[in-house]
Protein backbone atom coordinates (compact mmCIF):
# COMPACT_ATOMS: atom_id res chain seq x y z
CA UNK A 1 0.00 0.00 0.00
CA UNK A 2 1.51 3.66 -1.35
CA UNK A 3 1.36 6.39 1.67
CA UNK A 4 -1.09 7.92 -0.52
CA UNK A 5 -3.60 5.06 -0.28
CA UNK A 6 -2.63 4.81 3.44
CA UNK A 7 -3.51 8.46 3.90
CA UNK A 8 -6.92 8.34 1.85
CA UNK A 9 -8.14 5.27 3.61
CA UNK A 10 -7.39 7.22 7.08
CA UNK A 11 -9.16 10.70 6.70
CA UNK A 12 -11.53 9.74 8.39
CA UNK A 13 -9.23 8.88 11.52
CA UNK A 14 -8.55 12.36 13.43
CA UNK A 15 -5.39 10.49 15.19
CA UNK A 16 -3.82 10.13 12.05
CA UNK A 17 -1.84 13.06 10.30
CA UNK A 18 0.46 13.30 7.10
CA UNK A 19 3.52 15.36 8.35
CA UNK A 20 6.28 14.75 5.40
CA UNK A 21 6.38 12.40 1.85
CA UNK A 22 6.64 9.34 3.40
CA UNK A 23 5.67 9.64 7.15
CA UNK A 24 2.44 9.17 8.80
CA UNK A 25 1.56 9.61 12.17
CA UNK A 26 -0.66 8.79 14.81
CA UNK A 27 -1.35 11.95 16.53
CA UNK A 28 -1.90 10.38 20.18
CA UNK A 29 2.16 9.04 20.21
CA UNK A 30 3.34 12.69 19.60
CA UNK A 31 5.66 13.85 22.78
CA UNK A 32 7.17 17.05 21.79
CA UNK A 33 7.48 18.88 18.59
CA UNK A 34 10.73 20.70 18.19
CA UNK A 35 11.10 22.97 15.02
CA UNK A 36 10.68 20.18 11.83
CA UNK A 37 11.25 17.13 14.36
CA UNK A 38 8.07 15.07 16.29
CA UNK A 39 8.97 12.74 18.88
CA UNK A 40 6.95 10.14 19.34
CA UNK A 41 8.81 8.52 22.18
CA UNK A 42 10.71 5.69 20.88
CA UNK A 43 10.58 7.50 17.24
CA UNK A 44 11.77 10.52 16.12
CA UNK A 45 10.22 11.57 12.51
CA UNK A 46 10.92 15.02 10.20
CA UNK A 47 8.32 17.00 9.28
CA UNK A 48 8.47 19.17 6.36
CA UNK A 49 7.29 22.74 5.17
CA UNK A 50 4.49 21.77 3.05
CA UNK A 51 2.71 19.89 5.75
CA UNK A 52 3.97 21.69 8.67
CA UNK A 53 1.27 24.89 8.80
CA UNK A 54 -1.80 22.33 8.68
CA UNK A 55 -0.42 19.58 10.92
CA UNK A 56 0.42 22.80 13.81
CA UNK A 57 -3.10 24.49 13.26
CA UNK A 58 -4.46 20.73 13.96
CA UNK A 59 -1.76 20.59 17.26
CA UNK A 60 -3.28 23.91 18.20
CA UNK A 61 -6.99 23.26 17.84
CA UNK A 62 -6.60 19.83 19.46
CA UNK A 63 -4.57 21.97 22.42
CA UNK A 64 -6.66 22.94 25.23
CA UNK A 65 -5.22 25.44 27.15
CA UNK A 66 -6.15 27.39 30.46
CA UNK A 67 -7.47 31.23 29.68
CA UNK A 68 -5.10 32.24 32.52
CA UNK A 69 -2.00 31.25 30.30
CA UNK A 70 -3.43 33.45 26.91
CA UNK A 71 -3.07 36.57 29.24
Amino acid sequence: MTIKEMEEKLQENEHFYRVHKSYMINTTFVKEINGHKIDLGKYEVLMTPQYKEAFMDYIENQTLVSKRLRG
